[in-house]
């Protein structure tokens, strides 16, 4: 009897141990995982990232958490400084930034003529080429394309403002930080980019190679016609990629261009001033405005 009291009493303070063992160790097992969480994000205040900026939740309250998402980082000048060298290069030009990392290898020029502007102020450089003489539209037009945002515009992301890529049919909204697909135009299945014919595109334009117009809040492609103009072309390209109405509607003096030059001057018609059209749209009527057969020297200024 005194043999069964004595087993009886082993088995259940082997029991009783049992369960106080396992109970200790489920509860330093949810400790650990507990204090390791706590500790790498809060405790310690190790930085995480919301929307790809370091937030620190260390002592940080929830309704803080819901500010710190909807910081907003700036394009600054001390931003853009910071994107100052081969493998990471932006330009602040005419108070827009481009990326132009991409590009420097394969800059006409050389990429040691823009390296020493990269994540400066580079307007001046750009518009003389550091030698007095400005880059041509097809230049600006291709800059386009290296678009990242505005001086000291918002944006959730820095690093994905940086490391977007634009190209043909795609429009970068670094606000958004998307990438938003431009429509497609069901008649050719190809994407439509909007373009307002407005002074900033007129003056990409300002060559002889590239010559628009802007008369009477109308816009006009007259480069295959310089040449073949009875006062010379000289009389014209100092107007290009500019508001010519005064010096058409006088000649450059007072008298007014005849009515056969203005129905001339139709032929070359692309689009109203800030008109809102499709880059396909622009093209071709450049491309039919280009083809325009000029007219004999003196055709101009016969009166009906």
């Amino acid at each position: 009897m005194k043999k069964l009291i004595t087993i009886s009493l082993f088995i259940f303070w082997a029991v009783v141990v049992s369960i106080l063992t396992a109970g200790l160790v489920f509860y330093q097992n949810n400790k650990n995982t507990n204090n390791q969480l706590a500790g790498s994000n809060f405790l310690a205040g190790a930085p995480i990232s919301v929307n790809g900026l370091p937030v620190n939740l260390s002592n940080t309250s929830e309704s803080q958490v819901a500010v710190n998402q909807n910081q907003a980082s700036s394009l600054s000048l001390e931003e853009i400084a910071k994107h100052n060298n081969t493998s990471d290069c932006w330009l602040l030009i005419n108070n827009n930034i481009y990326n132009v990392t991409s590009f420097l290898s394969a800059h006409p020029g050389g990429a040691g003529t823009i390296i020493p502007y990269c994540g400066k102020e580079a307007t001046q450089a750009f518009k003389t080429k550091d030698v007095g003489q400005p880059h041509s539209s097809s230049a600006a037009s291709m800059l386009a394309d290296y678009y990242i945002g505005t001086l000291n515009q918002k944006v959730n992301s820095i690093a994905q403002v940086s490391n977007s890529k634009t190209g043909a049919g795609t429009k970068i909204n670094p606000v958004a930080n998307q990438i938003v697909n431009a429509p497609v135009d069901p008649t050719t299945n190809t994407q439509t980019i909007s373009v307002a014919l407005n002074m900033a595109e007129i003056a990409k334009h300002n060559s002889s190679n590239d010559c628009w117009l802007l008369i009477n809040n109308k816009v006009y492609n007259v480069t295959s016609f310089i040449a073949a103009h009875p006062g010379g072309s000289g009389t014209i390209i100092p107007n290009c990629g500019k508001d010519s109405t005064q010096a058409y509607n006088t000649k450059g003096g007072n008298s007014p261009h005849s009515t056969n030059a203005n129905a001339m001057l139709a032929s070359y018609f692309i689009g109203n001033f800030n008109q809102q059209t499709s880059q396909q749209q622009i093209q071709q009527n450049v491309q039919n405005t280009n083809t325009v057969t000029p007219p004999t020297r003196g055709e101009e200024e016969d009166d009906d």
